[in-house]
């Protein structure tokens, strides 16, 4: 019973990536389509990467690979098969002072690669049989860091929004842990044994389909338009919510947003958020970028 459950969720998540990328298709056609096949850009596109908060890897005394828990280090891990491109190589720019520990990994876990770096731009070739990258990132530069991919293309939709970077205002049905502020509160995760995989997001399909950078998925459980008096977060949350769009070096060109779920539930009526007042129209505001 409780496998028919799991299995019925996720069958409903493809259905609504599928719908999501059918609405981006119909925007696209009154955007002049072409109705061919292309590709990404072969040049830097910005990387998507997972948050492993609480700990990083450094090197021991005796030059092994070391897991290290700490409040001031957090685990950036990016898959190469969730990426944009078909990644061979990979560039970094750490802002802050620190010894920075990048390993490459295969499928069993076995290192491939290590290198160790300080501030500055650091750039490599990725190993063959590279399955993921781990990068060690100090509290100081989280939001400043900046981490590009380059490589093959990848086949896309030819169309106007090839290229363009994609943020996203949401809840938690867009809300997958690792890949949100810290300050969201995920629904999905790689870790809940619900099966969910960061690739059946409809944000992340939409992305890959038209060939967009994915810039700031800025989702959160028990999220509103309004503010909701039980969802816990504080009006500081909901002012700065839009500047959680963007971030270093990388504006987006264009906001999804997906809200007003929780305020439904809640019994929130619309005069309560009245159009021109609500966080759909805040990132607008913010950035420029049509939402």
């Amino acid at each position: 019973m409780e496998r028919e459950k799991k299995m019925r969720k996720k069958t409903a998540l493809k259905r609504l990536a599928a719908y999501l990328s059918a609405l981006v298709t119909i925007l696209a056609l009154f955007g002049c389509v072409s109705g061919e096949r292309g590709t990404i850009d072969e040049g830097w596109l910005p990387a998507l990467y997972e948050v492993q908060e609480g700990f990083h890897f450094a090197l021991g005394e005796d030059g092994r690979t070391e897991k290290v828990k700490s409040g001031d280090w957090d685990n950036y891990v990016l898959c190469l098969n969730e990426q944009g491109n078909i990644p061979e190589q990979v560039k970094i720019r750490f802002p802050a002072e620190e010894s920075h520990l990048i390993g490459a990994v295969d499928g069993e876990g076995n290192v491939l690669g290590r290198w160790e770096t300080g501030e500055g731009t650091w750039k490599t070739e990725i190993p063959d049989g590279t399955v993921q990258l781990h990068v060690s990132v100090s509290a100081a530069e989280q939001e400043d860091i900046d981490i590009h991919v380059k490589g093959r293309q990848k086949e896309c939709e030819n169309t106007p929004l090839k290229g363009k970077n994609l943020s996203v205002i949401a809840d938690s049905v867009s809300a997958y842990g690792g890949y949100i502020p810290k300050e969201c509160i995920p629904y999905y995760s790689k870790y809940d044994g619900r099966n969910v995989d960061v690739t059946d997001m409809w944000w992340y399909r939409t992305a890959r389909q038209f060939g967009m950078n994915l810039c700031e998925v800025n989702a959160s459980g028990s999220s509103g338009v309004t503010h909701l008096e039980i969802d816990g977060f504080s009006d500081e949350y909901y002012e700065k919510r839009p500047e959680l769009l963007r971030k270093e070096n990388q504006e987006p060109d264009v906001i999804f947003s997906w809200l007003g779920g929780n305020d439904s539930l809640r019994g929130v009526s619309r005069e309560v958020s009245p159009p021109g007042q609500s966080s759909h129209s805040a990132p607008r505001q913010a950035s420029g970028a049509p939402a």
